[in-house]
C-alpha cells in the first residue's frame, strides 16, 4: 500500500507518487505537479493553464504549466511557470531543463512586462522533486529559492513556505 506524508495526503496522491518514481514518462510527472499546483493556488483568483500539444522549437512552444494571478481590471499575470521531467535524468539533462525553464520565465516576464512586472517564479519538477526559483527582469537568471530540490512527502513545510512566498510577492516591486 502506497504510503501517505506532506502534501501527498490521499490514497489516490500515494499511489501517483510510487507511480512517478517508477514510470519514466513525462506526462507522468506532470500530472502529479498540476494536481499539486492547483491545490496551492485558489481558482477565485489563479488560473492554472496546461502545456497544450505543440511541435517542439516553434513559436507557441510553453512551459508545462503557467500559474497566472489576477489582479485589478481583469488583468492575468503570469507568476509560475513550471517544467516537468522524468524521475530519472543525467546531469546534461538536468542543466538543458535548467535553461529551458529559464527561458520561460524570461518570455514570461517579458510578457509582464507592459503591467510592471519585475519578477517570475521558474519551478522544474524532476520526478517527485522540485526546485524553485526566482528571475528578475534585469538579472535574468535563475536564484534559488530553496537550498535544494523538494519532495512534497518529506519536505511539507519547506515547500508550504515558498509556496506562501509565491502567494504573497510583489512582484511588481524590484
Amino acid at each position: 500500500m502506497p504510503t501517505q506524508g506532506g502534501w501527498i495526503n490521499t490514497p489516490a496522491l500515494a499511489a501517483w507518487y510510487d507511480r512517478v518514481l517508477v514510470d519514466n514518462r513525462e506526462d507522468t510527472t506532470y500530472g502529479l505537479w498540476t494536481t499539486l499546483f492547483a491545490r496551492q493556488f485558489p481558482s477565485d483568483q489563479w488560473i492554472i493553464t496546461p502545456q497544450r500539444s505543440q511541435q517542439p522549437g516553434s513559436a507557441s512552444e510553453r512551459p508545462d504549466l503557467v500559474v497566472e494571478r489576477l489582479y485589478g481590471g481583469g488583468t492575468f499575470v503570469q507568476v509560475v511557470v513550471l517544467e516537468a521531467k522524468p524521475e530519472r535524468q543525467t546531469a546534461a539533462q538536468d542543466f538543458m531543463a535548467d535553461q529551458q525553464v529559464l527561458r520561460y520565465a524570461v518570455l514570461a516576464l517579458q510578457g509582464g512586462a507592459r503591467h510592471g512586472q519585475e519578477w517570475v517564479f521558474a519551478a522544474r519538477a524532476v520526478g517527485t522533486k522540485i526546485m524553485v526559483y526566482r528571475v528578475n527582469k534585469d538579472n535574468r537568471v535563475l536564484e534559488p529559492v530553496a537550498s535544494d530540490f523538494m519532495d512534497p512527502k518529506r519536505h511539507a513545510q519547506a515547500l508550504d513556505q515558498v509556496f506562501n512566498r509565491i502567494r504573497t510577492q510583489d512582484i511588481f516591486e524590484p
